[in-house]
């Protein structure tokens, strides 16, 4: 796998940190977005780029608007 850039790093970070301080596994997440819990994993790691669809969908399960997800990246 190739270098993943630091915006990458942002969002896997910022996922976790909202999954956890709402309590949530990553089960729950992946289950409910209808991602693989490898796949969440990957991107909460920044594994993995992630597209916007799947941003979109981790954010509405967060409950957290998009642009938290993407405030600040460069």
């Amino acid at each position: 796998m190739g270098k993943i850039e630091p915006v990458y790093k942002k969002i896997g970070k910022i996922v976790r940190e909202e999954r956890i301080k709402q309590g949530r596994t990553i089960e729950d997440l992946s289950f409910s977005c209808g991602f693989s819990v490898n796949y969440v994993g990957l991107v909460e790691n920044a594994r993995k780029r992630v597209s916007l669809e799947a941003l979109r969908k981790i954010a509405k399960e967060l409950k957290i608007p998009l642009s938290k997800l993407t405030k600040d990246l460069k």
